[in-house]
């Protein structure tokens, strides 16, 4: 069966994020080993978007206690649909985890969501995987933001978001305040300085003020370091 060139694409488009932030934090053997075991999720993964049976694919990492840490979603939307603020980052914006964090992480997956309503019947022959049911994991309590990148270089037809655990969150201060409301600040748990941060990834009205002290997800972008889900410490 032949899968329309857009569709390959839309399927590449996710898949590659994930290995991105799957490579980034280098947490044992990667996701797909191979080049052949991508290209395997690639085909499978496109042949129930064909069939309008794909509604989400995800990347977890999962702690000792079997809790979810980090989730990275992409979700198949269909519907274009840019968003106002355009790509901010320039790229997959990978949360920064610290040390004790990443220390919990004993475990990883990408799972997959369908649509489970009977669809799978006429395609299940074109599948190379043998799909099976995934235990359900809890995530752990903490912040999600969602990923302007990936509803950018798909024109809405992809919203993607993260969601890490409150362990994950860095102290900041804020040093330099612009006259568009923007600011940086340095992480001191990091040593890190030079954390952009935005009004819009703070609560409505949220005023940054230079010697103020914040708490954010710090995630890494092509653009440098940026703030995510700010409130007051």
């Amino acid at each position: 069966m032949t899968i329309p060139k857009h569709i390959e694409l839309e399927i590449s488009k996710a898949i590659e994020q994930l290995a991105f932030a799957d490579r980034t934090y280098n947490l044992g053997a990667p996701i797909w080993p191979t080049a052949d075991s991508k290209a395997d999720w690639k085909h499978d993964l496109a042949i129930m978007r064909m069939y309008d049976d794909l509604k989400h694919v995800r990347l977890e990492l999962i702690a000792a206690d079997q809790t979810i840490p980090f989730q990275f979603i992409i979700c198949f939307n269909g519907e274009p649909a840019i968003a106002a603020s355009g790509d901010v980052a320039k790229g997959v914006e990978v949360p920064v985890l610290p040390s004790h964090v990443r220390s919990i992480v004993t475990n990883k997956r990408v799972v997959i969501g369908n649509c489970n309503n009977g669809k799978e019947a006429p395609y299940r022959h074109l599948l190379r995987k043998n799909w099976g049911a995934a235990a359900n994991h809890a995530r752990r309590s903490g912040d999600s933001y969602a990923s302007s990148h990936c509803q950018a270089i798909t024109g809405g037809r992809q919203t993607g978001g993260f969601h890490v655990a409150a362990e994950a969150r860095h102290q900041l201060v804020v040093y330099r305040c612009g006259v568009r409301g923007f600011a940086f600040a340095k992480a001191q748990d990091l040593g890190m300085a030079d954390v952009y941060l935005r009004p819009e990834d703070a609560p409505p009205g949220f005023q940054f003020l230079a010697g103020q002290r914040i708490t954010a997800i710090i995630v890494q972008t092509p653009r440098g370091l940026q703030g995510r889900a700010i409130r007051a410490a």
